[in-house]
């Protein structure tokens, strides 16, 4: 591990600060996988700072993080776009209670506001890593919704069509999710199947506008 660690000191140099004041609480759950975040190190770097911020939430599940490497990293990719043909992502501050963005400012990272969700993810990699593809291209229309969504994600795990379409269920009932009681519908058996098929036939062209019209600030 030393003579690993030794050969990637210039990589690591610029974060040793953060390393030795962040990892020392976490040691044990790191050290078992050093060797596999050495080999992928090239790939980690620049997000080096993103996730030694949020290590309160990575640090206990490394292992299945790193068993699933390849599916999640382009999830902190920079050019993660706001659809197709966008060149940056835009991550809108929402109101918790109306669903309507409050901020226009644009990150060139996801992590900060995807870190503190990898512990309901982890779990759950089993059922959604498979859908992780579909979704990835819409991420930035989720981010927004997703704590108002994690209790239904689950429900849509068999149901790729609607991760496939998920900027479109977003345009079309985004709103929906704010209302008392009737995001609970989703728990209903077969309301995600329709929802699904529902994703697939609604139009695209009016959910492309809706959603530039829901990402402009309040």
């Amino acid at each position: 591990n030393w003579l690993a660690i030794s050969v990637r000191l210039p990589v690591l140099a610029p974060h040793v600060p953060s390393i030795a004041l962040g990892l020392g609480p976490h040691m044990s759950s790191v050290e078992p996988h050093i060797e596999r975040i050495l080999d992928r190190l090239d790939r980690l770097e620049p997000h080096l700072q993103h996730i030694l911020l949020h290590l309160d939430d990575v640090a206990p599940h490394c292992g299945p993080l790193l068993d699933h490497f390849e599916v999640l990293m382009p999830f902190a990719d920079v050019s993660l776009s706001l659809g197709s043909g966008a060149e940056s992502l835009a991550i809108q501050a929402v109101d918790p209670e109306s669903g309507v963005a409050t901020s226009g400012d644009e990150t060139q990272s996801p992590l900060p506001v995807l870190l503190p969700h990898v512990g309901f993810v982890v779990p759950r990699l089993r059922a959604l890593a498979p859908l992780l593809p579909l979704v990835r291209p819409h991420m930035a229309y989720l981010i927004p919704h997703l704590e108002r969504l994690k209790p239904y994600i689950l429900r849509f795990a068999g149901h790729p069509k609607a991760s496939e379409n998920a900027d479109v269920l977003i345009a079309y009932f985004a709103w929906m999710l704010y209302l008392p009681v009737l995001p609970r519908l989703m728990l209903v058996p077969g309301v995600p199947r329709l929802i699904a098929a529902l994703s697939a036939a609604l139009p695209r062209w009016p959910a492309k506008r809706l959603l530039r019209r829901s990402s402009r600030p309040a």
